[in-house]
């Protein structure tokens, strides 16, 4: 059976029995400003889920007419939050997160970046799809009107979609960025 990333994170840091496991002071900041980072980032995907899954569960329940949409949403948004809950670095334990361990930084930051790497398959293809149905409900169904002003609408639903799509893309890299010259940091 193979041990888990958390039981070798714990086990590296209960092998540095000289208590120097190689942090300076301003590396243990960023460390620690970098696990807030994470539990804020969390906290807020979480407290958006909560808003956004009951509209949802709602907007199937009470506009028959909106169905696709609605599951479509809602499993968009149970989707994200599990993918999010699953690969955060959040989940390496409360208790041992603020130990000085290098070990154990390295491991979060490691899976921080692994996290943003992977977010245009995990995060961008869900979306994508997702803004489709949108605009798929919007061509066909009749509760929108199309009059002479619905083309404008549309291009500036998509126009914004794209556009933030792209920006959430180029914060993804500048992230990656970050993280890899904060692991090249530890050694």
């Amino acid at each position: 059976m193979s041990d888990l990333p958390e039981d070798k994170v714990r086990s590296a840091w209960s092998a540095q029995s000289n208590g120097d496991d190689g942090l300076d002071a301003a590396t243990l900041m960023t460390a620690e400003r970098r696990s807030a980072m994470i539990r804020e980032r969390d906290w807020r995907l979480y407290g958006s889920a909560m808003i956004i899954i009951p509209a949802w569960a709602t907007a199937f329940w009470l506009m028959p007419d909106l169905r696709i949409l609605a599951t479509s949403g809602l499993a968009l948004g149970i989707w994200l939050t599990w993918q999010l809950h699953r690969r955060s670095a959040a989940r390496l334990g409360r208790s041992s997160r603020g130990l000085p361990c290098l070990a154990f930084q390295r491991d979060l930051l490691q899976r921080e970046r692994d996290l943003y790497a992977a977010m245009p398959r995990w995060y961008l293809v869900p979306v994508v799809a997702g803004q489709a149905v949108i605009v798929y409900t919007l061509l066909t169904n009749p509760r929108f009107d199309k009059n002479e002003m619905f083309p404008i609408y549309l291009a500036t639903f998509v126009g914004s979609v794209i556009a933030t799509l792209v920006i959430a893309w180029r914060r993804w890299r500048r992230e990656l960025l970050e993280l890899d010259r904060e692991i090249a940091a530890l050694g």
